[in-house]
């Protein structure tokens, strides 16, 4: 085999895996965390309070967490109130469900750390 056909051969391979992967992280939200998740395996976790807003419009850098190789229509901010990273871009498959979930998720949170 020449060079070069192993060379795409394995290029091709490899853009295969690593797009493969990248559709296998999910989001997941728990009563006080936003989780990101690749096979079930927590790789981020973001507390509910440290959540200052969320919008659908990036404002400079941030920390991505793709899950589609195109995230135009479906990239959701998460601006931290702390950290040195403050964006957290995610791209979840409907991001105004996932962002009414999780709002209603940090109002609870908030309500269950003041009745505490």
């Amino acid at each position: 085999m020449p060079p070069i056909l192993r060379y795409l051969l394995g290029t091709f391979i490899v853009a295969t895996l690593a797009s493969s992967v990248c559709m296998q992280v999910k989001y997941r939200i728990t009563s006080r965390h936003l989780e990101v998740r690749l096979f079930g395996i927590c790789l981020r976790r973001i507390a509910l309070d440290d959540i200052r807003y969320i919008s659908k419009h990036r404002s400079g850098r941030g920390e991505l967490w793709w899950n589609t190789l195109f995230p135009t229509k479906r990239i959701l901010v998460i601006r931290r109130r702390t950290g040195w990273c403050r964006n957290f871009i995610i791209t979840p498959k409907d991001r105004y469900v996932f962002k009414a979930q999780l709002k209603q998720a940090m109002r609870e949170s908030a309500a269950n750390t003041t009745h505490s």
